[in-house]
C-alpha cells in the first residue's frame, strides 16, 4: 500500500510539473516581433511590366538608327554574354561600342510573339 501511494504521489507530481511547463502557457501575441520575417510585397502590375518590356524592345530600331549606346547601357545587364549568329560572343561594352560606331543597323525591329525571338529588317 505504501508503494502504491508513493507511485501515485510521484505520478501526480510529475503530471503537475508537466502541466506547469507545457499546459499553462499564456496567450501568444497576435503579431510577431521577429524582425527577420519576410514581409509580403504587393503583387507587381504584370501588364505594366509587359508594356514596358515591349516598349524597350520596339524602341530598338531607333536605338540602332540613332547609335544610342546610352539606351543599351540602361537596359542590358553588366554581365550579359551575347552569342552572335556567327557563333562568336560579345559583352555589354562591345555591344555599346558596336551600336555607337554604327556597326549594327536595321530599318525596323519587330518583336515576334510566343517567344519566337526578334526579326530585324535591314
Amino acid at each position: 500500500m505504501k508503494r502504491f501511494l508513493s507511485v501515485v504521489t510521484l505520478s501526480l507530481v510529475a503530471a503537475l510539473f508537466a502541466f506547469a511547463q507545457f499546459g499553462c502557457a499564456g496567450p501568444q501575441p497576435a503579431t510577431s516581433t521577429n524582425t527577420n520575417m519576410a514581409i509580403s510585397e504587393p503583387t507587381p502590375d504584370k501588364a505594366a511590366i509587359e508594356r514596358e518590356l515591349l516598349r524597350i524592345e520596339n524602341d530598338f530600331a531607333r536605338v540602332l538608327k540613332e547609335h544610342d549606346g546610352e539606351a543599351i547601357r540602361r537596359v542590358e545587364a553588366d554581365d550579359i554574354a551575347e552569342i552572335i549568329p556567327d557563333g562568336s560572343t560579345s559583352t555589354k561594352t562591345q555591344d555599346i561600342a558596336d551600336i555607337q560606331a554604327g556597326n549594327l543597323s536595321a530599318d525596323s525591329w519587330e518583336v515576334a510573339g510566343g517567344g519566337e525571338g526578334y526579326r530585324a529588317r535591314q
